[in-house]
């Protein structure tokens, strides 16, 4: 279907056009994700950059890979940035991302989860490593957590989420 005028879509579970139920947003895509800090991003050779992206209304659904080649500095959190969208801004508007795949990170430093924040389009990193302080959602990575070396800092994720 193609519509000639903006402002339209495909209405579902309803005989009218209300907006409620109406898609009005279809897109697929790629997008770079990158290594980065909350203070100062890391310097990083990436051996894989590769993300795609699946965004239904206001929905997005992400999945990627990142591995690096060699890393140094950064400061603070460790985040995954490079988004296609940024989360919607409402209060308690998080997402969860999950790693189903880690590897070649230095020991007791892998990262297990990461959250996404309302009104942001980066994602801070977890890890369960039990030397680090809780911040109150688990135990944030740190940029001096990257390995330096050649296919190191490996990760596969998604996340869903929903766009501002």
């Amino acid at each position: 279907l193609v519509f000639s005028t903006a402002d339209k879509g495909v209405v579902l579970g309803a005989t009218s056009n209300t907006d409620a139920n109406t898609i009005s947003d279809y897109e697929e895509g790629t997008w770079t994700p990158a290594y980065g800090g909350s203070s100062v991003a890391p310097t990083v050779t990436y051996a894989t950059q590769a993300g795609s992206y699946v965004k239904v209304g206001d929905f997005v659904h992400v999945q990627g890979r990142i591995k690096t080649d060699a890393t140094s500095s950064g400061s603070g959190n460790l985040r995954l940035t490079g988004l296609p969208f940024t989360n919607i801004n409402q209060s308690d508007a998080y997402s969860t991302f999950h790693i189903g795949y880690n590897n070649a990170w230095s020991a007791d430093k892998s990262p297990i989860s990461g959250l996404l924040n309302a009104n942001t389009s980066h994602v801070t990193l977890y890890t369960a490593r039990a030397s680090d302080a809780r911040d109150g959602r688990g135990i944030v990575l740190n940029c001096s957590d990257l390995t330096n070396g050649t296919g190191k800092n490996d990760i596969i994720f998604s996340m869903t989420y929903r766009a501002d």
